[in-house]
């Protein structure tokens, strides 16, 4: 990433440690923020029918984790220990209404339209 190449060895301490492995935010929000439990649309509608179909059956969120244990995609959290003994496992999702959004984002992407508040940031020191 060319916007990461001037400050990530200060920003990241990488004389000390290996690189970081950051996760791309699309899966980091699919997963933790539950949407997967909401998915309307499943692996079998998108893979060829000419295919051997081994992979039938199989949701979107498979293929994330798929990735992930084959190390195509990096994830987080990582951490020295087995993380599905600390977590609790809920059947059913939060329901509710969102009370507030606060969105602090320099990238000016769609994001904002469903905030209620959008705090001003920056990308270098101004």
């Amino acid at each position: 990433l060319r916007p990461q190449a001037g400050w990530a060895p200060i920003a990241f301490a990488l004389d000390w440690q290996r690189p970081p492995r950051h996760m791309n935010s699309t899966s980091f929000w699919y997963f933790h923020t539950d949407q997967w439990r909401y998915e309307t649309v499943d692996a079998d509608s998108l893979l060829s029918p000419a295919g051997p179909g081994r992979n039938k059956g199989s949701s979107l969120a498979d293929y994330n984790v798929k990735a992930v244990r084959m190390g195509w995609l990096p994830s987080a959290p990582h951490f020295n220990r087995n993380n599905c003994k600390e977590v609790k496992w809920h059947e059913h999702g939060p329901t509710g209404k969102l009370d507030l959004m606060v969105d602090i984002n320099f990238r000016l992407n769609s994001t904002g339209a469903y905030s209620d508040i959008i705090l001003p940031t920056a990308t270098w020191y101004e």
